[in-house]
């Protein structure tokens, strides 16, 4: 399960939104939330494209993702 406050401030700080990041990813608004809420995981090629978007240093993505 993600760090979701950390997630969300990550997507803060980028000045992204979440809809943004779903149609980045290549999946739909339902799915990414989904994974937001721990419904379901973000898969490693959605991890390396949102550490891209969002400029996540590799501890903020161990802090988010692998907590």
């Amino acid at each position: 399960m993600i760090n979701r406050g950390l997630f969300e401030n990550a997507i803060r700080d980028a000045k992204r939104s979440k809809a943004e990041l779903a149609d980045s990813l290549g999946i739909s608004r339902q799915s990414f939330y989904e994974k937001v809420n721990g419904v379901r995981e973000f898969k490693q090629s959605e991890i390396a494209t949102l550490t891209r978007i969002l400029h996540l240093t590799e501890q903020q993505v161990v802090d988010i993702f692998l907590n």
